[in-house]
């Protein structure tokens, strides 16, 4: 619960800077992660037998999964409307899609590759696989701790903003409402930490149903809906946008029903 004051900060672009922080934690921690995975490759004499192409148990929790990826397509507009030179947004932006996307599939199949469908099975998070005691492991880890816990307030923070949007829409300023939000938060907090205590060993099939139920809607449905009632003029961009709308029911439904239905296996 130590999250809860940092989540009672109302000017939350005090934790902008810190971002800067968690890019170099990801960063040594993804360089840790490859030099252990190559020492292991170097130990094993090469690849792992136990690789399969295509997993026929759980390759619909990928899809779900691959979907969550869009969680922060909400942002592209905002930091595209503050940005210095606006025109140049898109290039930058594809520019870091692309490396991002190549950089995703070679640190996946590198370690899968590596350790196999065995190894990784029953570790949902890969640091489960780096040897214990180390030193370099432990500073990351460490490290990777401090970037969760000074930029939680931001990722809670949109949550907080729609709870609050609702609970105290009619009460008028005063030190009740402003302990009352921090009450909220702070149950808000306990219930994240609840979930995820309990769902540490289902992490993939957690992913697959926030990106099937969540982040469907926020990165197919309400664009092409937006898209199609606001800008499509032509018949070819009212198919299009239409077909868009379709995909995005079919994976809301059919992945999320997917996802709860196979819960438990495998």
């Amino acid at each position: 619960m130590i999250y809860s004051p940092l989540t009672w900060v109302r000017k939350i672009q005090k934790f902008a800077k810190f971002h800067v922080f968690a890019d170099i934690a990801i960063g040594l921690t993804i360089c840790v992660i490859v030099v252990y995975t190559f020492m292991f490759y170097q130990e094993q004499k090469g690849f792992s037998e136990d690789v399969t192409p295509i997993n026929q148990d759980k390759y619909f929790v990928f899809f779900g999964t691959s979907i969550y990826v869009f969680e922060g397509i909400g942002i592209v507009l905002p930091v595209k409307d503050s940005t210095q030179n606006p025109e140049k947004y898109k290039y930058i932006l594809s520019g870091m899609m692309f490396l991002l996307v190549i950089l995703l599939i070679a640190f996946g199949s590198f370690n899968y590759f590596v350790y196999g469908a065995y190894m990784l099975k029953d570790a949902p998070l890969i640091t489960r696989l780096l040897p214990t005691g180390a030193y370099p492991i432990e500073i990351v880890m460490l490290l990777f701790i401090v970037n969760l816990f000074i930029t939680y307030p931001l990722v809670i923070h949109p949550a907080n903003m729609v709870v609050e949007s609702y609970l105290y829409k009619n009460m008028r300023q005063s030190s009740i409402r402003k302990w009352s939000k921090n009450f909220t938060r702070t149950i808000l907090v306990g219930f994240t930490i609840i979930v995820g205590l309990w769902l540490e060993d289902s992490l993939d099939r957690l992913m697959s149903l926030v990106g099937s139920l969540a982040c469907t809607p926020v990165a197919f449905i309400m664009p092409a809906i937006f898209h199609l009632t606001l800008v499509a003029e032509s018949t070819i961009v009212k198919v299009f946008d239409s077909f868009i709308l379709l995909i995005g029911f079919v994976l809301l439904f059919f992945m999320t029903g997917n996802t709860l239905m196979t819960w438990n296996d495998g």
